[in-house]
């Protein structure tokens, strides 16, 4: 529409407010027209030549920069709307020879990224929840000084954990690798050796660690499950299905085996799954794992609220 170009007889001030007018109308088209994105990416782009260049030369766009930086604030917080309207990010931004300093052109990594942190958090309250544990452990420690064999693997797994969270795969199984040789009987380190290996493109030399970790635990339900645990860390919610699935294959009464099934279930945004998959979880957990129960239902309940408040929204316009 003429009222979205930009007017060539316009001074270069014009054009820069003409250019945030066109993104302010833009934004808010973002979840009902998915193809404004890549309009509105290139728009971004224009401003941000053009901008710094008129304020260099003197100019006072203190208003225009102020909403410059409301944009940039608003299409933030509208990622998870924009990732999916554009299929090839990384023909996107080769197209656009997108520097990482444009950074709109790397929100898929950003949401990426976000998922990730969220993700581990939330796995993470299930370590939370032995607190009381670890308190007695420290006091015992205290009382009874740690082996410096486990103090110094301990470290390692710190430290690969760092690597994991920048996804250096490589320096991660390093860690790991140092820690397995001071703690050869500890089967997730073995297990997180093995997803390693997948990680690096060697899904056969995975194979020699999963199975030593398969001989120290004995139990194939739980070495699924732990598996499942460890790809959901990595965002590997498909594989954390397959195994938690195949754990339930062995016995369909593990509510652990649940409650991963239901986390990748959501990972991957089947929410109905996950729901009955939490549901499940609470009622085998309720006698032997109250812990795990109270966690199955307040993420039940969250995702609840969630499609409740998803049914309410109005349906998207007809195009």
């Amino acid at each position: 529409m003429a009222h979205d170009i930009v007017r060539e007889n316009s001074t270069p001030a014009d054009q820069v407010r003409q250019l945030l007018d066109q993104a302010e109308r833009t934004l808010p088209m973002l979840r009902a027209q998915g193809t404004a994105a890549s309009a509105l990416l290139t728009t971004f782009d224009q401003l941000w030549a053009q901008l710094p260049a008129l304020e260099q030369n003197g100019m006072d766009l203190r208003a225009e920069r102020g909403r410059w930086e409301a944009l940039q604030r608003a299409l933030r917080a509208r990622t998870r709307w924009v990732v999916p309207a554009i299929a090839a990010w990384d023909v996107a931004r080769q197209q656009a020879q997108a520097e990482p300093a444009r950074w709109w052109w790397y929100l898929d990594q950003t949401l990426m990224a976000e998922r990730r942190r969220t993700w581990r958090r939330r796995l993470t309250i299930v370590g939370a929840v032995t607190v009381l544990g670890v308190v007695t452990l420290l006091l015992l420690r205290h009382f009874f000084p740690q082996d410096p064999n486990v103090a110094a693997a301990e470290a390692h797994r710190l430290q690969a954990e760092r690597y994991i969270q920048v996804e250096d795969w490589a320096g991660a199984f390093t860690q790991y690798e140092q820690a397995i040789h001071l703690t050869p009987a500890e089967p997730d380190l073995l297990i997180w050796l093995g997803v390693l290996r997948e990680q690096m493109g060697e899904p056969q030399a995975a194979e020699p660690w999963y199975d030593q970790a398969r001989l120290l635990i004995a139990d194939p339900v739980r070495f699924y499950v732990e598996r499942a645990f460890i790809y959901l860390q990595i965002q590997r919610a498909a594989e954390g299905e397959r195994d938690a699935r195949a754990a339930l294959a062995l016995n369909d009464r593990s509510p652990q085996a649940y409650y991963v099934l239901a986390n990748a279930a959501e990972m991957q945004e089947r929410l109905d799954e996950a729901i009955e998959a939490y549901k499940r979880t609470a009622v085998l957990a309720d006698e032997d794992d109250p812990n795990l129960a109270a966690l199955a239902r307040v993420r039940m309940a969250m995702l609840l609220q969630a499609a409740q408040m998803q049914s309410m929204q109005p349906p998207s316009p007809t195009p």
